[in-house]
């Protein structure tokens, strides 16, 4: 640095080192004032740059923040070193309280717009902002000796949320492009994950309450940015897996950290955790390779819960907090139905976490200034109950018997959504315990009864079929799968790039519930065949499918009694075997097709063969023999059908 720098540091540090007297003392006192971070000497030291158009001070700080000086290694500090680590530690310092001291300048005057003067020093900042973020990084990781680096990094943080807030122009440029750099997305996930970029280390910060409220201000704000989101799902994408994994685990200590606030902090980490957990959800998707993602929802879950109980037990009734509460409970339902490849999985790690009793317990409280936070929750959750891994996560946390006997009245807004949950477990309650025996889910259509289904595998090219053995296997590819693998692999390639697929488990438990339903309401194959179709006032000719809807499980489910030929062309490569299910003995072979919720956008129609067996016992009659499944957006026209009672 050159020896006129004036204020690059505080006035009477300047003296103190030997740099030349500052010719400033209201300004060098102002700064030494505003290191106490309070409001009026903030205000004060913003009025004092903009009166005089000052911008000696930042471009003196500047100057000992360049990229250059930045020390290589933390181990070989020599005494020079250290003078420049200091210099830089106190330009940090002082330029941070000008940045501050004109943003709370600047909300005291009625035109929030910033001044040309501002604007300028936006654009010096800019242009100067590599050498800021790798002091910044030094700082944080390499020199453990520093003190007061929490500090800093809080009145950073604020700083830039300062500048992130400008949406005017003419500053709206310089913020894009801050936003856009590389280096602070860089820096941000550094913050989060705190692990040393160079050794892969973990390291931590001072303790400082207000350190997460800042951070998650910060992401909260790039993820509202369009620019922003780009700049950080290019990042993700460009690192390592294991480097994405660290993030994972920081986000779950964040949440954690935050849940265990106590006393009078509580508020400040329920806002916090608003702001975390909005944020995560853009970047949701780039992190779904992870290890561990599904902790990830089932850690956030389990902290909102511990939060919302604690608000609880203060008696907190303030509705802003209790609508951050709400907005949490948003964005899980976000990350586990609209962001997730596979909702089921991630429906019952929320489950797990608590999903289920956060709605319950704050329902009280949001429905009183935002009714339709808990009721779209609840409603979004209960299509995905039917399975077994959400039905079960239920069951084991006690959630069912929590909301069967709930510590308090339910609200009238939430009475709706509330029976239609008690209505959807009560359905999967009865399916689960008096389902009769297993479903065949052997694709092999000459899969010999009383065979074993233990070790099914799937088709290694188009996994849409699945075999229990490599003899059924050999049987189906001769006899259907040898023309349809083809095409089906296509379709499996492009669903596993859209990130969507069903497991075994899945389509094992749709067809117990097809199996299970079957036997409650369906009458006997003759019967069946004998009624007479819509419209025509005469029985069908040809074969007949019968339609269960379960996409909504809150009502009875009616079957519907169609044509085989309205509903065939929508199978497509499946036709050749559909056709051999349907010239089967008519006597004792029905066709069901169950449609089912898979992603808020994509439904599951599953198409299956069963057998009337009249000597079996009640609720064991029907059974699966086989089924094909097909993935689909929309529901296809059955307004036609007959209503089967």
């Amino acid at each position: 640095m050159t020896g006129n720098s004036g204020c690059g540091g505080r006035g009477l540090r300047c003296q103190s080192q030997g740099i030349h007297p500052c010719s400033r003392p209201d300004r060098c006192n102002l700064l030494k004032k505003a290191l106490g971070r309070k409001l009026y000497d903030l205000v004060l030291l913003g009025r004092l740059l903009e009166k005089d158009e000052d911008v000696h001070v930042i471009d003196s700080a500047l100057g000992h923040l360049e990229y250059s000086l930045v020390p290589p290694k933390r181990d070989t500090l020599s005494d020079p070193t250290r003078h420049r680590i200091s210099h830089a530690f106190a330009a940090l310092e002082d330029m941070l309280s000008c940045l501050l001291g004109l943003y709370y300048n600047r909300h005291n005057r009625s035109s929030k717009d910033p001044t040309p003067y501002e604007t300028r020093l936006y654009r010096k900042l800019v242009d100067r902002w590599l050498g800021m973020i790798a002091w910044l990084e030094y700082l944080v990781v390499y020199d453990s000796v520093t003190l007061g680096v929490t500090s800093i990094l809080r009145d950073f943080l604020m700083a830039l949320t300062t500048m992130l807030h400008l949406e005017r122009v003419p500053a709206a440029e310089y913020v894009e492009e801050v936003i856009s750099m590389p280096q602070t997305v860089d820096f941000i996930f550094l913050m989060l994950y705190q692990i040393d970029p160079k050794t892969g280390a973990p390291y931590s910060f001072p303790e400082s309450p207000l350190f997460p409220c800042h951070l998650t201000q910060v992401v909260s704000i790039y993820s509202d940015s369009e620019v922003g989101i780009t700049a950080m799902l290019g990042w993700l994408r460009s690192t390592k897996p294991q480097k994405r994994e660290r993030i994972t685990s920081s986000l779950r200590a964040r949440a954690r950290d935050l849940a265990n606030t106590t006393g009078d902090d509580i508020s400040g980490a329920i806002r916090s955790m608003s702001c975390l957990y909005y944020f995560v959800c853009p970047i949701l998707h780039s992190l779904r390779r992870c290890v561990h993602y599904y902790d990830l929802i089932k850690t956030f879950s389990a902290a909102l819960l511990k939060l919302t109980e604690k608000g609880v037990a203060r008696g907190i009734t303030e509705p802003e907090l209790w609508l951050q509460i709400g907005h949490s409970l948003g964005s899980i339902l976000v990350m586990v139905t609209e962001i997730v490849p596979n909702p089921f999985k991630a429906v019952s790690k929320a489950i797990e976490g608590g999903l289920l009793t956060i709605i319950l317990k704050s329902g009280p409280y949001t429905q009183k200034h935002s009714p339709e936070v808990t009721t779209t929750c609840l409603n979004a959750l209960i299509p995905y109950l039917y399975l077994s891994k959400p039905f079960n996560a239920v069951v084991q946390r006690g959630d069912f018997q929590l909301f069967r006997n709930p510590p308090f009245p339910i609200p009238e807004s939430m009475q709706a959504a509330y029976s239609g949950y008690i209505a959807a477990m009560t359905r999967n309650l009865h399916t689960y315990n008096h389902r009769s025996a297993s479903p065949n889910t052997c694709s092999n259509l000459r899969h010999p009864a009383g065979g074993r289904d233990a070790a099914m595998k799937s088709c290694s090219a188009c996994h849409s079929v699945f075999y229990c053995s490599p003899t059924c296997q050999d049987v189906d590819w001769i006899a259907f799968h040898s023309k349809e693998c083809r095409p089906l692999a296509d379709q499996a390639s492009m669903m596993k790039e859209a990130g969507v697929w069903a497991s075994f488990q899945t389509r094992r438990d749709q067809l117990i519930h097809i199996q299970t339903t079957a036997n409650a309401c369906l009458l006997p194959p003759s019967a069946l065949y004998s009624m007479p179709l819509p419209g025509s006032g005469a029985p069908a000719r040809g074969p007949l499918v019968v339609l269960f809807d379960f996409v909504d499980i809150t009502g009875p489910i009616a079957p519907k009694l169609v044509p085989l030929d309205v509903r065939e062309a929508v199978w497509e490569v499946w036709d050749a075997r559909v056709q051999t299910y349907a010239k089967d003995d008519l006597g004792r072979i029905v066709l069901v097709e169950g449609i089912f919720p898979f992603t808020n956008l994509v439904q599951h129609y599953v198409l299956v063969k069963m057998r009337w067996s009249p000597e079996a016992p009640p609720g064991s009659r029907y059974t699966v023999l086989s089924s094909v499944v097909r993935m689909a957006a929309f529901l296809s026209n059955d307004s036609d059908a007959l209503t089967v009672t």
